[in-house]
């Protein structure tokens, strides 16, 4: 795995990467729920992985949950 700093995370405990994956510069992950990258996957620059919409359809803020996210090749 290479990652290509800078790295944003909310806790970085719920983020998992796969063997042999490359993540370029300025990825920002909010783990606040587990989001998995599998293996053998290349990440652009500047991608943002977001498992839940930080608000509702109605436009009012949502509590700090979401849905397990996962990205494989």
């Amino acid at each position: 795995m290479e990652i290509k700093p800078p790295l944003f995370v909310d806790y970085g405990t719920q983020l998992s990467i796969g063997e042999r994956t490359f993540i370029n510069y300025n990825l920002t992950a909010l783990d606040v729920a587990p989001i998995s990258i599998g293996a053998d996957c290349l990440i652009g620059p500047n991608v943002q992985l977001l498992p839940h919409p930080p608000t509702g359809s109605d436009g009012t803020p949502r509590q700090a949950r979401g849905h397990h996210a996962h990205h494989d090749r």
